[in-house]
C-alpha cells in the first residue's frame, strides 16, 4: 500500500521559457502529472472525493535548477466556458479565494503543521497571493513575498500558467535529494464544488499530500492521461525518458477500483534513450 503519491523531480539543464504557453519540449526535462481529483470544499462536507472528468483534467509540471522550482498548470475546460478572476494586483490577500484559482502548498519541512509551510494562489489574470503558514506572527501570513514569476493565458479550451518560484525564499537550502510535501490544487473558489488536487483532500490535509524527491539523475516521468475514469474509460498514457545516453528502468502500473480491487496490473522493463 502506497501512503501516498510521490514523484521524483528531475534536475533541468535548461529552464523553461515563463510566458504562460507550455511547451511539451521545453518541459520534456521535467516530470508531469494528471489524474486530479475533487474534493467538496468546507461549505459541502460529507462529500467523497471523486475523479475529475477528462474534460477538466488538469496536468502539473514540476522541475527544477539550482535556482528555483519549476511549475506549471494545464487546465482544460468546454470551450465557451468563462473563468471568475476579478483580482487586479497581487497581495490582494483572500479576495482571491471568490475568484478560480491554484492552491499549490510547498513544506520542505515535512508533514509537522507547525513548522510552516507556504502557500501560492494564481488566478487566470496571473495576479499572485503569496503566505506563509504559520508565520509565528497571528495576521502575518500575507507578508512573506515568494518573489515567483507568474505567467497565465486563458484561450478557448484551457488555462495555462507557468511559474519560477526561488528556492532561496523559502529557506529550504540546497534542493538536490530534498523531500518536500505538496499539494496542487485548481479550484474554482474557496467554497465551490471544483476543488480539483492532486489527492482528494481539504487544504489541510496534510496526512494525505503527495511528497516529491528533487533529483539530479531521475528519469522524466510524465502521466499525460488517464482517459475519462468517471465514465469506466482506463486510457492511460505515460511517457519515460532518461538524462543518459541510455538507461533501463523497471515501469510498473496497477489501477484499483473504489473499493480497492485490482481491476489492471503491468510490468515491463523498458529501455530509455
Amino acid at each position: 500500500t502506497i501512503p501516498w503519491p510521490e514523484l521524483a523531480v528531475p534536475r533541468m539543464a535548461a529552464p523553461p521559457v515563463v510566458d504562460g504557453a507550455i511547451g511539451e519540449d521545453e518541459w520534456a526535462a521535467a516530470s508531469s502529472i494528471t489524474g486530479v481529483a475533487t474534493w467538496a470544499a468546507e461549505g459541502a462536507p460529507g462529500q467523497p472525493a471523486a475523479m475529475v472528468p477528462e474534460v477538466q483534467q488538469v496536468r502539473w509540471f514540476l522541475g527544477y535548477d539550482d535556482a528555483n522550482l519549476y511549475l506549471a498548470m494545464y487546465s482544460p475546460h468546454p470551450k465557451g466556458s468563462a473563468l471568475t478572476a476579478n483580482v487586479k494586483k497581487n497581495d490582494e490577500g483572500y479576495t482571491i479565494l471568490w475568484d478560480d484559482h491554484t492552491e499549490i502548498q510547498l513544506s520542505p519541512r515535512g508533514r509537522t503543521i507547525p513548522d510552516g509551510f507556504y502557500k501560492i494562489m494564481v488566478n487566470p489574470r496571473g495576479f499572485l497571493a503569496d503566505q506563509w503558514w504559520f508565520s509565528g506572527t497571528p495576521g502575518a501570513e500575507d507578508l512573506w513575498q515568494s518573489g515567483a514569476t507568474v505567467r497565465s493565458s486563458v484561450g478557448e479550451t484551457a488555462w495555462q500558467v507557468e511559474m519560477a518560484i526561488p528556492f532561496k525564499t523559502m529557506d529550504a537550502g540546497k534542493p538536490d535529494g530534498a523531500r518536500w510535501v505538496v499539494n496542487l490544487v485548481r479550484t474554482d473558489f474557496c467554497g465551490g464544488v471544483y476543488f480539483a488536487g492532486w489527492v482528494g483532500s481539504s487544504w489541510m490535509g496534510w496526512k494525505e499530500f503527495p511528497e516529491i524527491v528533487f533529483s539530479r539523475e531521475a528519469p522524466s516521468f510524465h502521466l499525460k492521461k488517464l482517459g475519462d475514469i468517471p465514465a469506466g474509460k482506463l486510457d492511460a498514457e505515460i511517457v519515460l525518458s532518461t538524462r543518459r545516453e541510455r538507461e533501463t528502468v523497471e515501469a510498473s502500473v496497477r489501477a484499483t477500483d473504489a473499493d480497492g480491487r485490482e481491476i489492471y496490473r503491468e510490468t515491463k522493463t523498458v529501455a530509455l534513450s
